[in-house]
Order: structure tokens, then sequence, then C-alpha cells
């Protein structure tokens, strides 16, 4: 598919919905390294975000993005290997109205996924794995604001189950670093750290 659509400037959404669906469920695809161009030009339908370690040498913004949104697709520490990013993608999906569509998709997903895991949780079943990938799909779509306000509402608990750990505070890490606007949403996001109560 990215060969086939290496040279269209705008991309279909369906490509974003079947990422963010694979991501949350059996990861099929998503994780293999055969598909991370095509991942990485997908990627860029979600916002930039704030880099959560220290700073390194400038790189192109596109490169940025990828490098940050691909780390936490793909491992419980969130790192990847350089060679893996891919330089230069184009963002293929340029226009507000597209984004804003996938955005408010993406949040809907996320939703139900974890009204699914509450359910899973009822009935005392393992949902390790709903759980990471929920936690890997955050930690990609962070630029929004509501995506960091419903990290932020579930992180007392994510960050201390032992099976999640890592990944949850990865998330934490980049949804603090990330809460940097005055919107209703950042601004009761940083209530909702100030209120976790958390052993260290």
């Amino acid at each position: 598919l990215y060969y086939a659509f290496q040279g269209v400037r705008i991309w279909p959404t369906d490509f974003v919905q079947a990422f963010i669906e694979d991501s949350l469920a059996n990861r099929i695809w998503v994780d293999s390294e055969y598909a991370h161009e095509f991942i990485d030009n997908i990627l860029t339908a979600f916002p930039r975000t704030v880099e959560q370690r220290a700073p390194s040498p400038p790189e192109p913004q596109t490169s940025s993005l990828k490098k940050e949104q691909r780390a936490a697709l793909s491992s419980d520490t969130g790192s990847v290997e350089d060679k893996e990013i891919l330089e230069g993608s184009a963002n293929r999906y340029p226009e507000d109205g597209i984004r804003h569509q996938i955005q408010a998709w993406v949040m809907k997903m996320l939703h139900y996924s974890l009204s699914k895991l509450h359910d899973i949780h009822a009935r005392d079943v393992d949902s390790t794995s709903i759980l990471k990938n929920v936690l890997r799909v955050l930690s990609i779509v962070i630029g929004y604001a509501d995506a960091r306000l419903l990290a932020s509402q579930h992180m007392e608990s994510w960050i201390c189950n032992q099976s999640a750990m890592r990944l949850a505070r990865d998330l934490f890490e980049r949804m603090v670093n990330n809460t940097t606007t005055s919107t209703n949403e950042d601004i009761e996001a940083l209530l909702n750290v100030l209120r976790m109560k958390v052993k260290p």
C-alpha cells in the first residue's frame, strides 16, 4: 500500500482507522518491520508532541514526529532504533477538517476500549494486553488535549499496575510534558495529576 500511495498527497482516513483498530486489537501488522514506511506516513495524521526526554540534536519536524510516535507504538520502554525511522514523510492528512474527524474517531475508539477493559476486569479476566495497547495508542495521540485528559483520569491506577508500569510511566511523562496549554482539558489534567496518590 505504501508504494501504491507514495505519490498521493492526501491519504484516505481508512488507513488511520485500520491502524488504530489493529493497534488496539491483535497488532497483526502495526508491529511489523515491513510496514514501517506505511505507518510513518499514517502517523502524520496525529499532532506533533513535545520530546519527553533530554533534548537531542535538532531534526526535521516530520522525523521528530515519527521517532516519538513510533517509539510509543512498539515497545514497553518507548524506544526504537534510529535506523527504523523513515526520514521526510510528507503530511498525508494536512486538512484541519480531516484531522478533526480523525481526532473524534480516535477518542471514540479509546473510550470504547476503556469501557471494554472495565467490563473484562469486572469478570476477573486478564486484560493486560488490552491495557497495554490502550497505553501505546494514547502515547501516540497524546498531542490531543482530550487524550491527555483521558490519560490523567486513569493514570493513578495504571501507573500502579505491575504488568503495564513501564508503558504507564512513559505515557505519564509524555502527558505531563505535553500539558502546556490553558485549555479546560489541560487544566483539569494537571489537577488530576496533582491529586494522584502513588507510592514511590
